[in-house]
């Protein structure tokens, strides 16, 4: 990842454009944004790693260009507080907030986040943060990548990441309705936590599968295991996690909870039953399962997520402090890289927040109008119909393609 980095000296392709392109431009801003997010990821998980290994300066140099390419980000502000305060560098880790809540007022209006408000009151009244223990982290993981920044959510991640750090809790469910944000909660919730499990994590998409029948081979694939010999699929599953200590992220689970007449046939896989097997059976593994129910089993720790928080009718707080809104314009400058968020078009974003209670798919989807219509055509049509939200984006799932 080090030599990685050091070989990303500008966005991809820089200075060159094509005339009368505008295919071109569309494609070579998505590919400059996907790349920067993939450097964005590096820097992070070097930071990281670093940190685990006290090497505060080194972990420094990475969190400060991490923060030059996302200036209004909090987490490199938040990590480079930290290993200023653990360097033994206090007045610049306080300084970086001062800087950090500047530039959140020139360019949003909006104060810093409350965790990283949190950490500056801390180291004010000489609190210092507990520095890692010296680990070495693992490696292994098919975690995908995603092309846009996360937003928001800092209390469900503190939340589910306790749990996932609870020796006693072996099975997470992350329960909400379709669009509601569940998968992606779930990997960056993962993501931080690939130095804690020896064998790795990974991710198993479940959205394709038609049986549960299905569920053993969809594991292993994702593991790259193999079956061979003459035991059966399921046991020589169990037996290769046996040796293992991984965090499995099961994503969809919801239609594998039971077969569509409601009652298991002969020789048919029970989802759940495979998922209590593999915890009782198998100390090593933990899970992290987004499902649109939740699963009701006496190992799950559920977790119900909703909509991103979103501006109330009748509060005069500034609309950008609110994560809804945050999406709505970063999705609308992905979409339109001309957009500005006037102080004209505030009040229908919020509207059009509120309508879809903070639900980021529906956010989105809306977002994706605003190259042809303004953000209070947007808000009425969504207010006559939610058929309206609809994408034809190619590498978006068809199951998210409309609100509907």
């Amino acid at each position: 990842l080090t030599q990685a980095v050091n070989l990303y000296r500008a966005d991809f392709m820089t200075g060159f454009t094509l005339r009368d392109s505008p295919g071109f431009d569309e494609w070579q801003t998505f590919q400059t944004e996907s790349l920067r997010l993939e450097l964005i990821w590096a820097l992070e998980r070097l930071v990281r790693c670093h940190s685990d290994a006290q090497e505060y300066e080194t972990a420094i140099t990475h969190a400060r260009r991490w923060m030059a390419i996302d200036p209004l980000h909090n987490m490199p502000r938040y990590h480079l507080m930290q290993l200023y305060t653990w360097s033994g560098q206090r007045s610049a880790a306080l300084r970086q907030y001062q800087e950090y809540a500047q530039v959140l007022e020139q360019e949003l209006g909006a104060p810093p986040e409350e965790k990283i408000t949190r950490l500056y009151n801390d180291l004010r009244k000489n609190r210092t943060p507990r520095a890692p223990e010296r680990t070495v982290p693992a490696a292994a993981h098919n975690l995908p990548l995603q092309p846009t920044a996360f937003v928001g959510r800092e209390d469900e991640l503190l939340e589910i990441g306790q749990l996932l750090d609870d020796a006693s809790c072996r099975m997470v469910t992350l329960f909400g309705p379709g669009g509601i944000g569940k998968t992606r909660l779930a990997l960056e919730v993962a993501r931080p936590r690939l130095g804690q499990f020896a064998h790795g994590i990974f991710f198993v998409p479940l959205a394709r599968l038609t049986s549960a029948d299905l569920l053993v081979p969809a594991i292993a694939e994702s593991l790259s295991f193999s079956f061979h010999g003459r035991a059966g699929p399921k046991d020589q599953l169990l037996n290769y996690l046996s040796e293992k200590h991984v965090l499995l992220l099961l994503d969809n689970f919801e239609h594998l909870l039971s077969s569509p007449e409601g009652e298991m046939q002969a020789g048919e896989t029970d989802g759940p039953g495979l998922l209590t097997e593999i915890l009782s059976q198998v100390p090593g593994v933990k899970t992290l399962v987004t499902s649109r129910e939740r699963l009701n089993l006496q190992w799950e720790w559920p977790v119900e997520v909703v909509g991103l928080r979103f501006p109330q009718k009748g509060k005069t707080t500034t609309p950008e402090a609110y994560s809804a809104v945050q999406l709505f314009r970063q999705s609308a400058r992905r979409a339109y890289p001309g957009f500005k968020l006037s102080e004209a078009e505030k009040p229908f974003v919020v509207r059009i927040c509120q309508s879809l209670r903070g639900m980021p798919l529906g956010i989105e989807l809306a977002a994706t109008w605003v190259e042809v219509s303004s953000c209070q055509e947007i808000a009425q049509e969504i207010e006559r119909n939610l058929a309206f939200l609809t994408t034809s984006r190619r590498d978006i799932p068809e199951r998210h393609r409309s609100l509907q």
